[in-house]
């Protein structure tokens, strides 16, 4: 993660999405994840913005006068019937963000920041597909790495290693 942020920045790309199987393997790929957004709030911070936290922001450009709860049911549909305690925790995260990074992020900055992301492993086979220009750098484990980039190499007649030889895949082999 940290060197997908280091090559967003220096290559002046957009976006950085983590890629993780977290939903279903929660102690490996969920603690990817994890780790991951925790290297690009606590080491880059300056030059960071996660996708949720834009939500927060980007709510609050739009209405200065947004309350915290109004800003946090705008960002879970649904929150009113959510628990007590998931709503408390909602309104302290969105709390937490404007009063952390609001000044340095606030007014549009945000969107000068490198954003950063995650999506499911199987879901981004089809994003690379359809919304290719969403994403910018990937950072995944090597096994998702390695489904994925010949999944994007095959979009653009990249090569592929098909029983031991690598063939130039365009519509066939």
């Amino acid at each position: 993660m940290r060197y997908a942020i280091k090559h967003a920045l220096e290559s002046g790309r957009k976006t950085v999405t983590l890629v993780h199987k977290g939903n279903i393997q929660k102690f490996t790929e969920g603690a990817f994840r994890e780790w991951g957004y925790e290297v690009a709030t606590q080491e880059f911070r300056a030059e960071t913005v996660t996708e949720r936290e834009s939500w927060i922001l980007g709510n609050q450009d739009a209405n200065q006068n947004l309350t915290v709860e109004q800003n946090a049911a705008l960002i879970e549909p649904g929150l009113e019937f959510g628990s007590q305690a998931f709503r408390d925790a909602l309104y302290a995260e969105v709390k937490g963000v404007l009063d952390s990074i609001g000044k340095t992020h606030g007014n549009g900055a945000w969107k000068q920041k490198v954003l950063v992301n995650d999506r499911i492993a199987d879901s981004i086979f089809q994003q690379i597909i359809i919304r290719p220009e969403d994403y910018s750098v990937l950072a995944t484990t090597n096994l998702n790495g390695d489904y994925i980039s010949d999944a994007a190499a095959a979009q653009v007649g990249g090569w592929v290693l098909l029983r031991g030889e690598y063939r130039r895949r365009l519509c066939g082999f």
